[in-house]
């Protein structure tokens, strides 16, 4: 695994829609690059759902969830969701409401003609944590203890949250073995009430 910092920007992992839909080398190309850098671009791919949709199955099938499967949108509150707003959006991740969360994403923006924004915000995370282990092991240790509930609820309709309880994750979780750090979660638009603290445990997480 390859952890990165802003600098990254300047020789990003890329490959091209044209040798990903050619042949399988080229799906490995890109899913290398995915798990070496957690993301990779994809350059010339034509600005239509259906050749997006295409390129996702060359990887495998597109999960379900409550927004459907594969889909477009756009910033018309379709959903409760601050995906569907035209608000800058700091640095999160996606689903922390479910148990497991979406491990791969595809974002593809078909269409900007008019207004501004709509940048592409990456982080890091588990350069952050590592930054964070070596400068405060003790924040990094309760980070990986205090269980942060999370759930969905912005449609009224539905109430998503992780189970078998709404105690939720850790923001760093660890391999139970290894005690290297396999995920994180983070997105405070979606957390819940933080109870079950002792007042000195929540000052200091």
């Amino acid at each position: 695994k390859i952890l990165w910092g802003s600098r990254i920007r300047e020789s990003p992992p890329t490959v091209t829609y044209e040798e990903v839909m050619r042949d399988d080398s080229g799906v490995l190309r890109w899913l290398k690059k995915i798990d070496q850098f957690g993301f990779c671009f994809i350059e010339g791919i034509p600005p239509t759902p259906e050749d997006t949709e295409a390129l996702c199955r060359r990887i495998a099938f597109i999960r379900e969830t409550q927004y459907g499967g594969f889909w477009d949108f756009t910033a018309d509150m379709k959903h409760g969701d601050t995906a569907y707003t035209n608000l800058a959006l700091k640095a999160h991740t996606d689903n922390t409401y479910f148990t497991d969360p979406s491990g791969l994403q595809l974002f593809h923006l078909l269409s900007h003609t008019e207004g501004k924004g709509g940048q592409t915000l990456l982080v890091d995370g588990f350069y952050v944590a590592s930054i964070l282990k070596e400068l405060n092991p003790e924040a990094y240790d309760i980070l990986t203890r205090v269980r942060v509930p999370a759930h969905a609820a912005g449609d009224g309709k539905w109430f998503y949250k992780p189970g078998p309880s709404n105690a939720g994750y850790p923001l760093l979780t660890l391999d139970p073995r290894t005690k290297e750090l396999v995920q994180v979660r983070y997105n405070n638009d979606d957390r819940s009430v933080v109870n079950g603290l002792a007042g000195s445990q929540v000052e200091e997480w």
